[in-house]
């Protein structure tokens, strides 16, 4: 998952829709239980909730007990 904020970690007009209703909804409309994700936020640090649009789905994905991809430390 690869996520750009606009501002103040806002997500962007075209998937503000998506954000809202995947992280509002408990279980998804179709099965994802096998799905292991990563996340890629992108944002300005000039704003104090940069990225917070990826940190939230994050939380959301990890709440639906969907499996991180961890690449390790570099």
């Amino acid at each position: 998952m690869i996520c750009s904020t606009t501002g103040d970690g806002v997500p962007p007009t075209d998937a503000r829709e998506f954000v809202e209703s995947f992280v509002k909804k408990k279980k998804a409309d179709f099965d994802l239980s096998a799905l292991r994700y990563a996340a890629l936020a992108l944002g300005d640090k000039n704003y104090p909730h940069y990225c917070r649009t990826g940190r939230v789905l994050d939380e959301a994905f990890a709440g639906k007990n969907y499996q991180p991809i961890h690449f390790g430390k570099y």
